[in-house]
């Protein structure tokens, strides 16, 4: 075989190769499912996003959003001054993930999000104290 043929050949191989790897790798939809809990019947709202989607969501606790991703974020807030709510995410997939936060009283809430790019897949989750739709009294 002469020297032409043998690089064509490796090349052809490492091409081959690196297509199956990043083919292994890339990006896909994963099935996630959010678990809010908390205090029993305590009033959530808020939002999630779904590859780009926005969704609203409100509801009593316990509750669940189910859905297909690859980026998955949302942020969920108590509709009332007391109580606890837990926000737990689990991605199942070639490997699970799973994270939460919790979070208790005065209208405060959970967030969190999934991402799965190129180089990595990764959970986070936080808590936030800043409700939009908490009602405010103006006093003078």
């Amino acid at each position: 075989m002469n020297a032409k043929r043998i690089v064509f050949l490796l090349l052809a191989a490492a091409l081959i190769v690196g297509a199956y790897v990043a083919y292994r790798h890339r990006p896909v939809s994963s099935p996630i499912q959010l678990k809010l809990t908390g205090t029993p019947g305590l009033k959530v709202g808020g939002t999630y996003v779904s590859d780009g989607v926005t969704n609203p969501f409100s509801g009593s606790l316990p509750a669940e959003i189910k859905t297909r991703a690859r980026n998955f974020d949302y942020t969920i807030y108590m509709q009332e001054p007391t109580g606890s709510l837990r926000g737990e995410i689990l991605v199942t997939g070639p490997k699970e993930l799973t994270g939460s936060s919790a979070i208790e009283n005065d209208f405060a809430g959970v967030s969190g999000s999934y991402a799965h790019t190129w180089s990595y897949r990764a959970v986070t989750m936080t808590t936030t104290r800043d409700n939009p739709n908490k009602e405010r009294s103006l006093t003078k």
